[in-house]
């Protein structure tokens, strides 16, 4: 008799499960069916309707609030909701004061609530398949509701596959050491290594040798190059040597590869040694990735954006454009797909350069709204607090952020950045990280360094995904000492040694996506900073907004 009664008020019974998390006993059950069909139980106060709209500024954003805005968190849908026998429904006053509505719905419904009748996920998702509560929204919320919430639910059943964290970097102490120097650059050489010997073998002729050689430098001349390196020997002796390299005979083709060669990177050299001991280059070999690859997948649909280069802090910083990004991750947008995308939006990574710091380049103090560093990260956190709870907020450090001046970066202190710790849906990692979200690698590097390697390769940066595309190709993030502060450490955490997913980067301020060689999604975000004498002098020119 019971579960007859249930799948007859089926809707009213989702209503219950939605508002108060169990699902109820039949005495419950009757109690608000009675409302409904007969409004509530006379009171002297007048029945309060709390008004739920979306907030249009992040200055009317509650604050610490999941997306709330839009469910309705007291009997107003129960009245406005249809019944199974719909009954002329009695005007509803509404009135601002909400200072006694928990009071008032005491009165009207007293529910005994049992922790044993809690209801969780695994057990709501039981029932969706055996049919006993059917769809927990339909009919739950009035019609402009609906999608919202539908949304939600989808999201909140299948947020099972959390983040994965497969490498950060922690706090570091630097050796300035010879031996420390020699350990950092043996890393690298021995990672590289087990890579082009992998590409290089069953490769080679009888007559030739298969060489890996760190470079030390580079010499062009008009109709051949020297490479100067150090290789391993058969008996692990590090021995320099000089290897020639001719443009003549290939058609171009040693020369192009010869062009890409900066110093620092290690690649495969087949070799013939002259019977003087000398090296003649027969062809260049970079570590490089498949050309082929097969991208992983997640088993549904996850939505994460990638942001970066907020520079909170400074005047050049665009606080409208910003504010419009709030707006759209609360779903405060007119557009019905922008909606939805905010709603479907699981992960946000921001990728360094969330505050604009306090020192970085000369001259800086004159282009700063905010002078000090703390208060730029407590002003940060205030925006960051705007964002729905339910997303997943991932940071890593930027050149502009009080992480260290060297590369790697460990986590932003928490003594500095502390509101952002305070946040619960926040997590900062290292520059770089690597994170897996539903079976997708993602590298994360805010890019520092790489108007450097364009220079060197006489590239420009209006396309900062052509610059990672050489970096996949020496699988190294930044492999000249020198041309940025690096840390000698034991291990060299800037070699690309597993292929990812997704490459994403930021810094230059300059939006660019592409898919790249080894299907490798690559994507570099905008920023939300006006051009700065800086970027001037560099000749950047931002695309400030663009995600």
């Amino acid at each position: 008799m019971a579960s007859i009664f249930f799948r007859k008020n089926k809707h009213i019974i989702q209503q219950i499960v939605r508002r108060q998390g169990y699902l109820p006993t039949l005495n419950e059950a009757i109690q608000y069916i009675l409302i409904i069909q007969h409004g509530p139980v006379p009171q002297k106060e007048k029945v309060i309707i709390k008004e739920n709209t979306l907030r249009k500024s992040y200055k009317s954003l509650p604050i610490k609030k999941k997306r709330k805005e839009q469910q309705i968190t007291n009997l107003e849908s129960i009245f406005l909701m249809e019944s199974t026998h719909p009954k002329e429904e009695k005007p509803i006053e509404k009135i601002r004061d909400t200072s006694y509505q928990n009071e008032m719905i005491k009165e009207q419904v007293s529910l005994n609530v049992k922790k044993s009748e809690k209801i969780t996920e695994e057990f709501l998702e039981k029932s969706l398949k055996e049919d006993n509560l059917v769809h927990i929204l339909d009919h739950a919320y009035p019609e402009e509701h609906k999608e919202l919430t539908e949304l939600k639910r989808i999201k909140r059943l299948r947020k099972k596959a959390f983040l994965k964290v497969l490498k950060v970097i922690n706090p570091y102490n630097i050796e300035d050491t010879p031996e420390a120097f020699r350990k950092f650059f043996l890393s690298r050489y021995e990672m590289l290594k087990k890579i082009l010997v992998k590409k290089m073998s069953g490769g080679f002729e009888d007559n030739n040798t298969d060489l890996i050689v760190l470079v030390r430098e580079v010499i062009d001349y008009n109709n051949y190059g020297i490479i100067i390196g150090e290789y391993l020997t058969d008996d692990d002796e590090i021995t320099n040597g000089l290897f020639l390299v001719s443009f003549n005979h290939d058609e171009g083709v040693l020369k192009e590869k010869f062009n890409h060669i900066i110093p620092d990177v290690v690649i495969g050299l087949r070799v013939k040694k002259t019977s003087r001991g000398k090296f003649i280059v027969n062809d260049i070999i970079f570590p490089d990735v498949p050309r082929l690859g097969r991208r992983g997948r997640a088993s549904e649909d996850t939505y994460v954006l990638f942001l970066s280069d907020i520079h909170l802090g400074s005047k050049k910083f665009i606080k409208e454009m910003f504010l419009r990004f709030l707006d759209f991750v609360n779903g405060a947008v007119n557009d019905k797909e922008l909606k939805e995308y905010a709603e479907k939006l699981d992960y946000i990574i921001i990728l360094g350069d969330i505050v604009d710091g306090v020192g970085v380049y000369p001259d800086q103090k004159n282009e700063l709204e905010i002078p000090n560093i703390y208060d730029q990260y407590l002003k940060i956190s205030e925006y960051l607090e705007q964002i729905p709870e339910d997303i997943d907020i991932i940071i890593i450090p930027g050149n502009h952020d009080a992480a260290g001046n060297f590369i790697p970066q460990p986590p932003i202190p928490v003594k500095i950045a502390e509101p952002l710790y305070n946040l619960k849906n926040v997590k900062i990692l290292s520059n770089p990280a690597m994170i897996e979200i539903e079976n997708v690698k993602m590298l994360l590097y805010h890019g520092y360094g790489l108007e450097k390697i364009a220079s060197m390769l006489h590239m420009g940066i209006e396309k900062p995904t052509r610059i990672i595309n050489e970096l996949l190709r020496y699988r190294h993030l930044i492999p000249t000492w020198g041309s940025i502060p690096l840390a000698p450490l034991s291990e060299d955490h800037l070699v690309i040694y597993e292929v990812p997913d997704i490459i994403a980067m930021g810094h230059l301020h300059i939006f660019d996506a592409r898919v790249a060689k080894g299907n490798i999604l690559t994507i570099v975000p905008g920023s939300f900073q006006d051009i700065t004498s800086r970027q001037k002098r560099l000749s950047i020119v931002p695309t400030p907004g663009v995600f």
